[in-house]
């Protein structure tokens, strides 16, 4: 098996910015065809970057499906079929909670819930500015996974 590539962070303003971007996209590309030629199991996942890529597109395409049903102020149930989003709770046998190891949807309420987190007064101003477009982008999504009705 190939192994993962980690995300390089590169000089693009040093002797050779286009060799840089090359090795960056040549590490996407080749992280891209690692995970896409084999079975992904989410709880399985150890590196933090390949587990928060994943639960952002998850997570995308939720706010995503979500977003097109509020369109008109029209109330919308959306209802996850697939067990894989949290395990423990799709169980009755399971009386364990599903953790952010074992559930899609945990962990994306948590990243979401980190992303949307008040940096405090003495952040600086980038950290205030991502802040904002976070709440802009992301506070929707936050407050549905915050009041997920678990069943």
């Amino acid at each position: 098996m190939q192994r993962l590539l980690k995300p390089v962070l590169c000089d693009t303003h040093g002797p050779d910015a286009a060799g840089e971007m090359r090795k960056l996209a040549y590490g996407a590309r080749a992280t891209w065809g690692t995970m896409m030629g084999r079975p992904l199991n989410f709880r399985a996942m150890k590196d933090d970057y390949l587990r928060h890529a994943f639960i952002s597109d998850q997570s995308a395409s939720l706010y995503q499906t979500t977003g097109r049903g509020l369109r008109g102020n029209v109330p919308v149930q959306v209802y996850l079929l697939d067990a894989a989003f949290a395990p423990r709770a799709a169980d009755p046998r399971d009386t364990a909670p599903d953790t952010e190891r074992t559930s899609v949807l945990v962990a994306c309420r948590e990243l979401t819930r980190r992303m949307l987190a008040d940096p405090g007064p003495t952040a600086d101003a980038h950290v205030r500015l991502n802040h904002q477009i976070y709440t802009a982008t992301w506070s929707l999504l936050g407050h549905l996974l915050d009041t997920i009705d678990w069943g």
